[in-house]
């Protein structure tokens, strides 16, 4: 690195690849403005701090990234064990037969609704009726009350 090279307190260094397998070189991150320049104290060459590079990085991740994967496809085997292959192939039989079965009533509950339809209105209607006869027969009832309380009997 040339000596008026403006490294700062600040400044990481980084090992990186031209490639996945090409020549490795350091490089200088960070070093902002606001910071001061590294300088040596009482000649000792001055230590620049360091950061893991992005294979670094990925090699110390590889053992967790290894072992989720391991545990995900653990977890696949089971989902998809033959037996549970075998549950699935039910599952969708009798979901297939339950659908069936339902399409062979749709004409007969269609009739059903309607029939039941008819009836609630043919049930308003003497319902209606009923009413109309409770009122005349409470009136029928009040009228006779009126002439025995009268004497016309």
């Amino acid at each position: 690195m040339k000596k008026e090279a403006p490294v700062k307190t600040d400044s990481v260094a980084v090992l990186k690849f031209h490639g996945l397998t090409g020549l490795a070189f350091i490089e200088l991150e960070g070093g902002s403005k606001a910071s001061l320049r590294l300088k040596s104290k009482a000649g000792e060459i001055p230590i620049i701090e360091s950061s893991p590079s992005t294979f670094g990085k990925l090699n110390d991740s590889l053992p967790d990234i290894a072992l989720t994967l391991l545990e995900t496809l653990n977890r696949i085997n089971i989902v998809l064990s033959n037996e549970n292959l075998s549950n699935y192939n039910a599952l969708i039989e009798n979901a297939v037969d339950i659908t069936d079965s339902i399409k062979s009533y749709n004409d007969k509950l269609d009739t059903l609704l309607a029939n039941g339809l008819i009836m609630e209105e043919k049930a308003i209607v003497s319902l209606d009726k009923t009413a109309d006869a409770a009122d005349e027969i409470s009136q029928t009832a009040q009228a006779f009350n009126n002439s025995l309380q009268r004497g016309d009997y």
